[in-house]
């Protein structure tokens, strides 16, 4: 009976740990910085336990409603980190942060890194240390 009960706790164990890493694996941001990128797989382990704690950073830290930020990853299920970075990226630009989260939509294939580029946002740059800076908090 005790060998049961151990196989039905590593069961369980296993099943929430897969369902902890559903973003940390297969999660590639490209964000052309390898610190950046690590935040951002850390900010999706962290947030699998504290939606909704996330939700309020995301949308007072960047002007983003409330019901977006958890339309995007309570309902279509984006990674935390990608919806943090679409938040934070439209900030630094000034743009509406659903801008930003349609042109990942649309070219996510092509990582952030190349998204940056083209909202004017270089690698190194005054304005990618600026965006790391907001990312980092």
């Amino acid at each position: 009976m005790k060998f049961k009960a151990f196989l039905f706790g590593l069961c369980i164990s296993l099943a929430a740990s897969a369902y902890a890493d559903e973003y940390a694996f297969g999660f590639n941001p490209r964000t052309g910085d390898v610190w950046m990128d690590v935040q951002l797989r850390e900010m999706n382990v962290y947030t699998r336990d504290n939606n909704e704690d996330f939700i309020n950073d995301v949308a007072t830290g960047f002007s983003v409603p409330r019901p977006l930020v958890r339309e995007y990853v309570m309902e279509r299920r984006w990674a935390p980190g990608d919806v943090y970075y679409a938040c934070a990226l439209a900030y630094q630009v000034r743009k509406p942060c659903l801008e930003t989260l349609r042109e990942y939509d649309r070219n996510n294939g092509q990582g952030w890194g190349a998204i940056a580029r083209r909202m004017g946002i270089k690698p190194g740059s005054a304005e990618f240390q600026n965006l790391k800076g907001r990312v980092s908090n």
